[in-house]
C-alpha cells in the first residue's frame, strides 16, 4: 500500500472511531431513555426563530409532554431583529402576529419552572432549539436532551432512502410514519415530533444499525489491535475522565449499617451533590435488628444514638426524591451501599455505579510499583489526596472523603493521559 493511500486510510480510521464512539454513546443514551421513560418525565419542544444565525430570536415556543399535552406555547416579540423575510417564507409567521406579544423574558421563569420540572427534553435537530433558549437568557441545568434526527439518519440509510451525510427533515420522518403535518409552526413540529418518537422507540435494532466503510473498519480493528498495548491506567483514564465531564446529575453516597448481612439495615444515610453540598443526612432506627455489636466497633453508632431517631421509613419519599434525579451514584465501594438500597426496597436501577475504589487501585499500585497490593481503603485513598478528617465510618465524613478523592483523581487521570499523549508524540 502506497504512502498516500496509507495516510488516507488512517485519516478515515480515526474519522470512523470519533463516529463510532459518538454512536455508541448516543446509543447508550437511547437505550437509558427506553428503560426510564417514565422517571426522565420528558416534553418535546420546539422554536420557530428569525433565522439561523446567533443574533436572531424567538418567535415562537412550543412545548408538549409524553401524552401530547400542551404545556406551553406562545409567540414572542423579538427585541432587537426588524426583518425576517427569509424566515417568514418558511414559518409564515409576520410582524403583524407578534407586535403585541411579550418579550421571551417576560416568561423566563414560568420556562425555567417547566425545564427543571422535566428532566428529558426532546426534539428534531433540537440542539439549535437549545442553543436559542441559552441565548435568550433560559437556564438549563441538568436536562437531558435526545436529537432523533440522528436515529432517522441511521433508519432512512438503513432503509436506503438516503445517505447518512444528509439529515432527513421532520416532513420526511413524519411522512415515513404516515404523518402528514403542518410543518414550521411549533405546535405541530412538537406534536410531529412525538409521533415520531414514540413510533422510532419501538423500531428494531437492526433498523438503527451504524453503516460503515468494510476496508476502513478493518484497518481501524488492526489499529484497535495496537491501541490494546495500552497500559489499563490509561484506558481507565480515558472512562474516568469522560465519566468526571459527563453532564448528568451525580451524588456522593455512602451509609453505616448493623452489619453486611441481608437482613442488616441502614442506620445512617448521607448524600452530597459533587459540589459538596448537603442533600441528606440523617440516623435511623433499625425495624428489625436490635444487636449489632460487631458493627458498632467500625462506626460507634450504638442503640442509644438512635433510641429517638425515626426509622428510614419516615424518610423513603425524600430519599426516593433524589434518587429518582440522579444519573450517577459515586462510592467507595458502592456496590455494597447499592445493592443494600435496592433490598430496603428503594429504586436505583435508572442510576449507574461509580466506585472510586475501582480506579484508585490502580493508581495506589502504580505509586507503591507493585501490581499485588490489595484495593486500599477509603482513609488511604483521601489522605492521599490531601483530606485531614479523621471522623471515618461517619457516612457523611465518609462522603466528603470520597469526593475529595473523586476529584483529585481525575486531575491525576488528566496528567496520565497528558503523559501518554506526548509519548505518542514523541
Amino acid at each position: 500500500m502506497e504512502e498516500r493511500e496509507l495516510q488516507s486510510l488512517r485519516r478515515k480510521a480515526k474519522k470512523l472511531k470519533i463516529q463510532l464512539e459518538r454512536h455508541e454513546d448516543f446509543m447508550d443514551l437511547f437505550e437509558y431513555i427506553r428503560k426510564n421513560i417514565c422517571i426522565l418525565n420528558p416534553i418535546i419542544l420546539d422554536v420557530e426563530t428569525t433565522g439561523i444565525r446567533k443574533n436572531d430570536e424567538i418567535l415562537q415556543l412550543s412545548i408538549i409532554d409524553i401524552m401530547g399535552n400542551v404545556v406551553f406555547d406562545k409567540y414572542m416579540k423579538p427585541k432587537y431583529v426588524n426583518d425576517w423575510d427569509d424566515a417568514f417564507k418558511i414559518h409564515n409567521i409576520s410582524h403583524e402576529m407578534v407586535k403585541n406579544k411579550k418579550y421571551i423574558s417576560y416568561y423566563k421563569k414560568d420556562i425555567e419552572k417547566i425545564l427543571k420540572k422535566h428532566k428529558l427534553i426532546i426534539g428534531y435537530e433540537v440542539n439549535s432549539d437549545i442553543a436559542f433558549l441559552r441565548r435568550a437568557g433560559i437556564e438549563l441545568k441538568s436536562n437531558i436532551v435526545l436529537d432523533i434526527a440522528y436515529l432517522f439518519s441511521l433508519l432512512f440509510e438503513n432503509e436506503n432512502l438516503i445517505d447518512r451525510k444528509i439529515r432527513p427533515s421532520l416532513l420526511d420522518a413524519a411522512k415515513f410514519y404516515n404523518l402528514d403535518f403542518n410543518a414550521h409552526d411549533a405546535l405541530s413540529d412538537c406534536i410531529a415530533t412525538l409521533h415520531c418518537f414514540k413510533s422510532i422507540l419501538v423500531e428494531k435494532k437492526e433498523k438503527l444499525e451504524f453503516k460503515y466503510d468494510v476496508q476502513v473498519m478493518k484497518f481501524l480493528e488492526e489499529e484497535n489491535k495496537v491501541e490494546e498495548k495500552t497500559s489499563k491506567l490509561t484506558k481507565l483514564a480515558r472512562k474516568y475522565v469522560k465519566l468526571f465531564e459527563n453532564v448528568g446529575n451525580k451524588i456522593i453516597l455512602d451509609l453505616e449499617t448493623t452489619g453486611i448481612r441481608e437482613n442488616d439495615e441502614i442506620i445512617q444515610l448521607s448524600i452530597i451533590d459533587i459540589k459538596g453540598e448537603k442533600l441528606f443526612n440523617e440516623y435511623f432506627k433499625p425495624i428489625n435488628v436490635t444487636e449489632w455489636e460487631e458493627a458498632y466497633k467500625i462506626h460507634n453508632i450504638g442503640k442509644e444514638m438512635l433510641e429517638d431517631k425515626l426509622t428510614i421509613e419516615e424518610y423513603r419519599e425524600k430519599i426516593q426524591n433524589i434518587l429518582d434525579s440522579t444519573d450517577y451514584m459515586i462510592g467507595y465501594g458502592i456496590d455494597f451501599d447499592y445493592k443494600l438500597l435496592q433490598r430496603q426496597g428503594f429504586n436505583v436501577e435508572h442510576i449507574k455505579k461509580v466506585d472510586v475504589s475501582d480506579y484508585f487501585k490502580y493508581i495506589y499500585r502504580k505509586i507503591f510499583n507493585d501490581p499485588k497490593l490489595k484495593r486500599p481503603k477509603l482513609i488511604e485513598c483521601s489522605n492521599y489526596y490531601g483530606f485531614k478528617d479523621r471522623g471515618f465510618h461517619n457516612s457523611l465524613t465518609d462522603c466528603f472523603a470520597t469526593l475529595v478523592s473523586y476529584k483529585g483523581i481525575y486531575k491525576y487521570m488528566l496528567e496520565e493521559l497528558s503523559d501518554r499523549n506526548e509519548c505518542e508524540n514523541n
